[in-house]
């Protein structure tokens, strides 16, 4: 089990949840779009930090980048990955299948993709920062509804993320926004739990090493499109 712990979040397995069930009975139309933004901001969530010592942590040597990447390439793989890898599992989550790069902005601010079936894929990295909060979200578009998450900072306790569907077929039902109130619940510890769930073989566990390489082969993709496209950067 591989730990993206958006994945156990409560807001995400409903929205999930919900994002199958209208795939399958067609309900609010083709899955169209996938949207997630995730400006830089305080991940921590103003956490008060326990006590520490002063003592210095021991020396720590970096994993080795790929064999044909050079310092820059290394540098920026690594920062992609340890700040943007959950979005791009996360995008994976709701698609249920694997996509590819279409593009990448010279600033970093934006990335686009397309999976297998033809459905659109962006994530907006940096479009502006944020010192005092967390302003992480999620939108799943169906052709007629959607569903959107916004997530509390990663180190956030006894808080999940907040869902809403938006729902808009008039042959079903009048048009209606919902908003379901969701257990008062992390996606750190939900993760712990869903992790021992799976260690007993009562559930699969959320994401699969498979999955996760399949992220990382897009971050190189990424890295490697910056680098064709832009090598003056």
């Amino acid at each position: 089990m591989i730990g993206y712990h958006k994945r156990s979040d409560p807001a995400m397995e409903r929205a999930k949840t919900v994002a199958e069930q209208w795939k399958k009975s067609g309900d609010y139309g083709k899955l169209r779009y996938i949207r997630i933004t995730m400006p830089p901001g305080d991940w921590t969530g103003g956490i008060v930090w326990p006590q520490n010592t002063d003592e210095s942590y021991p020396p720590l040597v970096p994993e080795p980048g790929p064999a044909d990447y050079d310092d820059k390439q290394t540098a920026e793989l690594e920062a992609f990955v340890n700040y943007y890898i959950h979005q791009v599992n996360a995008i994976r989550f709701f698609l249920g299948e694997n996509y590819r790069l279409t593009f990448g902005d010279r600033a970093g601010v934006l990335l686009v993709g397309e999976s297998d079936s033809g459905v659109t894929v962006s994530l907006e990295m940096a479009p502006y920062g944020n010192t005092i909060d967390w302003e992480e979200k999620v939108l799943v578009s169906f052709e007629k509804g959607y569903v959107s998450v916004e997530l509390p900072s990663p180190l956030a306790q006894q808080q999940a993320g907040k869902l809403t569907i938006y729902k808009d077929n008039p042959d079903i039902a009048p048009p209606e926004i919902v908003q379901p109130v969701l257990p008062k619940v992390s996606a750190m510890r939900n993760q712990a739990v869903n992790f021992l769930a799976a260690v007993r073989g009562e559930r699969p566990a959320p994401c699969t090493s498979k999955e996760a390489l399949e992220d990382l082969i897009f971050a190189r993709s990424y890295i490697d499109y910056l680098s064709d496209r832009y090598p003056d950067r």
